[in-house]
């Protein structure tokens, strides 16, 4: 991808990202872990799969 548009690209994944952080908390995986083996395993380790809502839905 040429640079202008690679940039416009990385704006918006960085708004995206810090959006995301700032409704999710980092807890080592251990809520996805129950239900994904991969994670729980140890073998996914993208940070975004690390991450919980700050609030969960009451029929979590």
């Amino acid at each position: 991808m040429r640079d202008p548009l690679r940039y416009k690209f990385d704006r918006l994944l960085d708004d995206l990202d810090q959006r995301f952080r700032a409704r999710t908390f980092h807890d080592h995986g251990e809520e996805l872990a129950q239900y994904w083996k991969p994670l729980a395993e140890g073998k996914e380790t993208r940070w975004y799969w690390l991450r919980r809502p700050i609030t969960l839905p009451p029929i979590w």
